[in-house]
Formats: structure tokens, C-alpha cells, sequence
């Protein structure tokens, strides 16, 4: 993974989307964000595009999960998302 010089947020932002999509990560995306990354001159960008990063994976993640129910509801069956129980 490389750093481009002109953002020290570079890191930050490759890492969470290795973290997000650690087996579609390539180096095309990590070229990608370091371009990107490149123009992200504050802190603020950075969280702002992340953020934006954050929207998008949850909305294919929603999207995902949506058309799973109606798939199943076709079928007559009914899906229902239980979170981990925390100790």
C-alpha cells in the first residue's frame, strides 16, 4: 500500500476499505484512492468521504438484504434479522 505524499489521511482511508472489501481490494483501488485521497486536504474531507464511503457500502448492504426478503416472501417465507446477543 502506498501513501501519496500530499494527504496523510491516505492511510486511513485504505485502510477501511480494506477493511470493508478485504477480498475485492486491488491495487486498481488502491491506485484509485490514492488519487482520490490526494485532493483530501483536511481532516474534514476525510471524514466527509468516508462518510460517503460509509453510505454506500450500507446502502448495497440494505439493498442486499431487502431484495433477499422479498425473494424469500415470494416463496412464502419471511426473513427476520436477529443481532448477536453481547455479554
Amino acid at each position: 500500500m502506498q501513501i501519496h505524499p500530499n494527504s496523510i489521511y491516505t492511510a486511513a482511508i485504505k485502510q477501511y476499505v480494506q477493511k470493508v472489501i478485504p477480498s475485492k481490494y486491488t491495487e486498481d483501488i488502491d491506485d484509485a484512492l490514492s488519487r482520490v485521497s490526494s485532493s483530501l486536504v483536511t481532516k474534514k474531507d476525510t471524514e466527509a468521504f468516508l462518510q460517503l464511503l460509509n453510505e454506500i457500502f450500507n446502502s448495497g448492504y440494505t439493498r442486499a438484504i431487502d431484495a433477499t426478503k422479498h425473494s424469500l416472501a415470494e416463496h412464502g417465507m419471511i426473513m427476520e434479522l436477529v443481532p448477536p446477543k453481547t455479554e
